[in-house]
Formats: C-alpha cells, sequence, structure tokens
C-alpha cells in the first residue's frame, strides 16, 4: 500500500479529478509540466524544484510569489533553509540565462511577458507530473527503503498513462538504482530496463536519458560496451544532461579510465550540483584514486547536507579504515546501517569494517545477514569483508561470481581500496575482454 507523499497524488489521478495540459511561452522559450523547458535550440535540463518553481512563477502570470508559498508548494514534509531556496532560484537562473526574464526577490516573478498556448484537451494531467516530481525527487536519495515505494508508484503511473514518456525514463533509473543497491537479479534489471528504455523512446525519441540508461544497460549486462559507449555519447551529443554524464561515469570506470570518469562527474554536477548520487560517486572515485583525505571530507560536507542518506557515511567509513582508524571506521559503517533495513551497501561496509578492527563475529554476522536477503545479487558486497579477513580465495571466488552475473559493481573492483590485498597477492582477475 503506499503511503506519505504518493496518496494524494495518487487520488488525484483518478478519474474525476484530471486537470488539463497547459503549455506557456515566455522570453524565447516554452514550458510545460509534461514536456518540461524548451529553448529555440531544443530542450534546456531543469531540475526538478527549479521546474516546480518556473511553473508557480507562469502560473502567477506576472504577479510575484511569495517565499512562502514556494516553500509550501515545493517543500512540503519541512520548510527549507534560505539556501536551499536560493540554491533552487540560482538553478532557474542559470537555466534561463540572461535573456530568460529576471527573477526578483522578496517574493519572486518573472519580469518577462508570458502567453499561455495549452488548454485543457492535452493528453497528460498537470497531477502525473506532480507525481513524477515527488518520484524522481525520493528517487534521487537511493535510500533503500524508498526506491521500492517510487517504483511502486510509478507502475501505477504508467498503467494509467503508458505513452508517457517521462515515467519510463525514471523507471529505467530506478531500476539503475535497485541494481546498484542490490536489490535486483540483473537479468530482472535488464529485461525491465530494456522495456522502460524502448517504451520511453517509443513516446518521446528526444528522450536523451533513456538512451543513455539503455547504453549502460547494454555494457553492464550484455557485455555490449562498444554499443553501449556509443548510445551514451549520442546521448550527451544531443543535449548533455546529468543521467547521461553519471552513466557514462561508470563505464569509464569499467575502462580503466578513473580521470575521464571524474571529468564526467564533474561535467554532471555543472547541471545539477546538489545530486546525491553524483556527489556520492564524486566521493567514492576519489576514494579509488588514493585520495583519501580529500575523499573523506568531500563525503562529510554530502553528510551534513542530507545525513539520511547513507552512501556517503560508506565513504567517510572506508575512508577511516583504509588510514588505519578503525574504531571510527565502524562508528560511521554503523551510522550507515542504522536503519531498519539497511542496504547491502551499507552492510557490505559495516562487515568490511568489523574485520579491519578485528571483531571476526559481527563481521561473519553481518556478511551472513548479506547472505540471507532474498533475489538481488550478494558476491560483490561479500568479496570486501573476506579480504579484510585474510580469505583472498574466497574472496576471488565471489568477485568471478560477480563478473558471470554482471553486477555492476565489478566494474570498480580494480580500483577499490578495500581489494587492493588481491592484487598485491596477483589473484585479482583480469579484465573481462
Amino acid at each position: 500500500m503506499l503511503c506519505g507523499p504518493f496518496a494524494g497524488l495518487i487520488a488525484a489521478l483518478r478519474p474525476g479529478s484530471m486537470m488539463g495540459r497547459t503549455i506557456w511561452r515566455f522570453a524565447g522559450f516554452t514550458f510545460s509540466a509534461e514536456g518540461g523547458l524548451e529553448g529555440e535550440s531544443g530542450p534546456v535540463a531543469l531540475q526538478p524544484k527549479a521546474g516546480g518553481l518556473l511553473e508557480l512563477l507562469l502560473r502567477a502570470n506576472g504577479a510575484a510569489v511569495k517565499k512562502e508559498t514556494i516553500a509550501a508548494a515545493l517543500w512540503r514534509d519541512a520548510p527549507p533553509s534560505d539556501d536551499s531556496l536560493a540554491r533552487t532560484v540560482l538553478a532557474l537562473r542559470r537555466a534561463l540565462g540572461e535573456d530568460g526574464g529576471a527573477i526578483y526577490g522578496g517574493g519572486f516573478k518573472l519580469a518577462c511577458p508570458v502567453e499561455t498556448v495549452g488548454g485543457a484537451d492535452g493528453p497528460f494531467p498537470s497531477a502525473a507530473a506532480a507525481l513524477l516530481r515527488t518520484v524522481w525527487e525520493i528517487a534521487a536519495s537511493r535510500t533503500f527503503c524508498s526506491l521500492p515505494r517510487a517504483m511502486e508508484a510509478l507502475r501505477f503511473t504508467v498503467a494509467r498513462f503508458p505513452n508517457y514518456a517521462p515515467a519510463w525514463k525514471i523507471m529505467a533509473d530506478v531500476t539503475t538504482a535497485q541494481t546498484i543497491y542490490g536489490e535486483l537479479s540483473t537479468g530482472v534489471a535488464a529485461a525491465q530496463m530494456a522495456d522502460c528504455c524502448e517504451k520511453a523512446l517509443r513516446a518521446d525519441p528526444r528522450c536523451v536519458e533513456a538512451l543513455a540508461a539503455r547504453g549502460w544497460a547494454l555494457a553492464m549486462f550484455a557485455g555490449r560496451d562498444d554499443e553501449g559507449r556509443r548510445q551514451i555519447d549520442e546521448a550527451i551529443g544531443r543535449r548533455p544532461d546529468w543521467q547521461s554524464f553519471f552513466y557514462s561515469a561508470w563505464l569509464r570506470v569499467d575502462r580503466r579510465d578513473l580521470a575521464g570518469a571524474m571529468a564526467d562527474i564533474e561535467a554532471a554536477l555543472e547541471l545539477s550540483p546538489l545530486d546525491r548520487t553524483l556527489l556520492d560517486l564524486r566521493a567514492w572515485i576519489m576514494l579509488c584514486q588514493g585520495r583519501l583525505d580529500e575523499a573523506d571530507a568531500l563525503a562529510r560536507s554530502a553528510d551534513a547536507l542530507r545525513p539520511d542518506v547513507g552512501a556517503t557515511i560508506s565513504v567517510r567509513a572506508v575512508a577511516a579504515c583504509e588510514r588505519g582508524d578503525f574504531a571510527r571506521g565502524v562508528a560511521q559503517a554503523e551510522r550507515g546501517a542504522a536503519s531498519k533495513e539497511p542496504s547491502r551497501i551499507a552492510l557490505s561496509v559495516l562487515a568490511y569494517a568489523c574485520a579491519k578492527a578485528g571483531d571476526v563475529p559481527r563481521a561473519r554476522q553481518t556478511m551472513a545477514a548479506i547472505s540471507a536477503r532474498p533475489n538481488g545479487q550478494t558476491a560483490s558486497f561479500l568479496a570486501p569483508a573476506l579480504v579484510a579477513l585474510g580469505e583472498l580465495a574466497e574472496a576471488e571466488r565471489q568477485l568471478r561470481r560477480a563478473e558471470d552475473e554482471h553486477c555492476p559493481w565489478r566494474a570498480f573492483a580494480w580500483c577499490d581500496p578495500r581489494l587492493k590485498p588481491l592484487t598485491e597477492a596477483g589473484l585479482q582477475r583480469q579484465r573481462r575482454v
């Protein structure tokens, strides 16, 4: 059963409550909640809250929108900080550029004429777009518990609106996240992503996010590296998007190009500066580059912004253990695994930290909890603790299993600092051909 922020939005999707699609034109742009922002040269990337802010300003038709109104509309659970609101305004300013109309403070408004060109006969209700904005924000946190909730809401959406490309492309992204968290088998993930991307591209051939996701899936799950790389490059060439750069970075790691992966992440952060997924991956790549202090500092900064998500906490735990501060490493790993149902990633880091600290019983107990999880993948998440326990041959066997299962985390095995003893012992497998 769906609860929390999904309940009211799904009620709004029921027959009798549909609102018509509205399209606005202003300063050389067109915007709709369903289709997003487009300029004269094509689609313009817009963060979810910046898009919500733009819709509020357009609906105001030249009147100023008070900060309190913006906060109530875009931050339903808790009032935003001044910095959060300022970052959202800045993101919208950057998207619109100098010719997009000024946004004034003290309340905000667009200082340019706005023309309404859409009406009540559009194919999709604005409630569907509102649902997707909420789904996207929850799914982007990549918490273990949020992803199944997001997926359930997405399935409801595509059942009602099977030609709604944004829902299909976000479903592909959530599938990616569930796979990275180890909660889906790669066979299920491959089939699901192929279906989502095909339907997104059929509904909207310009959907570069779906094209990039399909390229990543081809490389990760089918071993078609060159074809997958071409599709991601094509997506970036059509319209740079942070998700396309994220997928590109992952493939560059698989090709042992950490510098190129970092460049992709930096390019993605230019488009979406506060996305937690990108901040997490940047910190993890720094860790893999051996830049322990920088990775820890970056993870600490991101942790201060969003302490509710465990991925950067895991980076801090690994960095502490690699510096020999095992007590701090265990403490950080415990934070990452403190939720009622911690992810396999968080459990993996906890097992590794406990093993490094010499708490062998707890390390083995945590590894058993990973193995007991139904479905999904386990091999990549067991290997680091096995290395810390000195069981190198078994760790190598698990990595070979991850290779056979096409686990996405195998891309990082060659540079993961926790697995370095395998390389030193000459055991770690060669990169697949």
